[in-house]
């Protein structure tokens, strides 16, 4: 019986060793991630509107609006390689068929089938006030939630008509504004994006701190994580710093934030976070880690 016990508590121990997160053998590239959840489909909601657990508008990350049909977005692209060239950094596995107009992007689930396609139309007819559009992107009926089309417009078009629409003149980049936070109801976030053409981007980490019972759904993803890494480290870093800890959040150069990315592993499901400074990205248990979330904002 002592040799039994023996046993289990050297397994066990094994256990825990294995399925904690070490810097030293498990660092992820951030640029060949593998999730168990991800899939095309995923990856380009969540480039365009941001889903919560049970498929109901969250906010848009990419994208404005500018007429009564909330599902028409309009973006900036100077021409349509630029398009191409967006949409291959939104979706690296994902090759363009443009052997025939409109261009076909066939997009993939979680275990790899088929669900649907999105299509590019580089000779769409759409205006705005004698602008045509540079490219027109439609998708399969429900493939992409709260979004029917996005339109490419040159910087030209958007600055002419709209520069009044694009950009906010009460946000300034390294300020802090009262938004809701999913774990700590109204709270701070700080500005680090105010563009004409991409839009006012805000992030904030959590106070709460989430562990294995938490709802990682309400973490921002990957994909929003890599929208705001260039614009707060680097040479950034230290300005990004000092505006967070003027608008009250805590940020930490060594510390992890959980996203809401998981891959499955042999020994248990584990979640990705983030460390801000550099952009690294790893893979931690969260039975055993207890961390706070990433959040950001688009407007």
């Amino acid at each position: 019986m002592k040799t039994f016990a023996k046993f289990l508590l050297v397994f066990a121990s094994l256990a825990v060793a294995l399925s904690a997160c070490s810097k030293n053998d498990n660092s992820i590239d951030r640029n060949s991630i593998e999730i168990d959840d991800y899939n095309d489909v995923t990856l380009l909601q969540n480039y365009l509107v941001r889903l919560d657990s049970l498929g109901n508008f969250l906010y848009r990350v990419n994208g404005k609006t500018l007429e009564s049909d909330t599902t028409i977005l309009y973006m900036c692209a100077e021409d349509i390689n630029e398009v191409l060239s967006l949409l291959k950094t939104w979706l690296p596995n994902v090759e363009v068929d443009t052997k025939s107009v409109p261009y076909e992007l066939p997009l993939t689930g979680r275990y790899g089938s088929y669900e649907g396609c999105a299509y590019i139309n580089p000779n769409s007819t759409a205006k705005l006030e004698g602008y045509t559009a540079v490219a027109e992107m439609t998708f399969d009926s429900g493939l992409i939630k709260y979004v029917s089309k996005v339109l490419f417009f040159t910087e030209a078009a958007w600055s002419k008509h709209f520069d009044g629409l694009l950009t906010d003149s009460n946000y300034a980049v390294g300020q802090a504004y009262k938004m809701y936070s999913n774990f700590d109801g109204y709270a701070n976030f700080v500005c680090v994006q105010n563009s004409r053409a991409k839009g006012c981007v805000f992030f904030r980490t959590s106070n709460e701190i989430l562990h294995f019972y938490s709802n990682f759904d309400l973490c921002s993803s990957i994909s929003d994580a890599q929208n705001i890494l260039p614009l707060i480290n680097g040479e950034s870093w230290n300005s990004t710093v000092n505006a967070c800890s003027v608008a009250g959040i805590s940020l930490d150069a060594d510390e992890y934030y959980w996203l809401s990315n998981w891959k499955h592993t042999f020994w248990a499901d584990k979640v990705y976070a983030v460390r801000l400074k550099d952009g690294d990205m790893d893979l931690f248990t969260p039975a055993l880690r207890s961390k706070r979330a990433l959040e950001v904002r688009y407007k």
